[in-house]
């Protein structure tokens, strides 16, 4: 939000910053609500989209679809303030993230556990937006983060975003690793650890831009 945008085109923006931050953080407090009332899912191995299946299913439904409303505002927050080759690449994947959250949430999966011969068209939807979100998010957040101008993120608030976006890439990496060393389905393949990492650090990004944004968020008075 540059200084000389229209007082009512910031507070729109405003607004926006405001609904993405409280739905992103939403989005962690049920998540973490998910791991107190269904306690028999492992977090080291269990994937968070399994907090789909049995009861308080519908929690982890409203948990994905909370995070997809804060990156579709995020996505119209930050247009504005990206421009060139990079900025519309990175806004291309965050709305890839966006889709592939809803996805998650509009489709439920299937057990880790499952055969994959036994893995039905809806689960395959969800693992469609898994993969759209899980293997997005690293570019978006790099690619948007190295784009915005130096108004809107300081030094200290881009070197930070970086950090987060670098944090998602190794855990994305470390994922993957378990994936092909360890195999999927099973205490032996600690994919829940890494699956979570990169979750968070990326509800961690956008509520620390989010922040920097919302500095700039007073209309200027005379």
């Amino acid at each position: 939000m540059t200084n000389d945008t229209h007082p009512s085109q910031k507070t729109n923006a405003t607004m926006l910053a405001y609904v993405s931050l409280s739905t992103a953080l939403l989005f962690g407090a049920l998540l973490t609500l998910l791991h107190v009332i269904k306690p028999e899912l492992a977090p080291s191995w269990r994937m968070i989209s399994e907090y789909q299946l049995g009861r308080h299913g519908w929690v982890m439904h409203v948990t994905f679809f909370s995070l997809t409303l804060s990156v579709l505002c995020l996505y119209v927050l930050v247009r504005p303030e990206v421009s060139g080759k990079m900025g519309k690449v990175g806004l291309f994947f965050l709305l890839l993230v966006a889709a592939g959250v809803f996805l998650g949430g509009a489709f439920k999966t299937a057990s880790i556990l499952t055969p994959r011969d036994q893995i039905s068209g809806i689960n395959m939807l969800h693992n469609l937006g898994g993969t759209l979100a899980i293997f997005d998010m690293p570019f978006a957040t790099l690619f948007l983060t190295l784009a915005l101008s130096h108004e809107s993120i300081p030094r200290r608030g881009r070197t930070l975003l970086l950090s987060l976006s670098g944090a998602i890439w190794i855990s994305l990496i470390a994922f993957i690793v378990v994936v092909v060393v360890k195999g999927r389905g099973g205490p032996h393949a600690p994919m829940g650890i890494p699956n979570r990492a990169f979750m968070g650090f990326f509800v961690l990004w956008i509520v620390g831009l989010n922040l920097h944004l919302l500095k700039n968020k007073k209309p200027q008075t005379n």
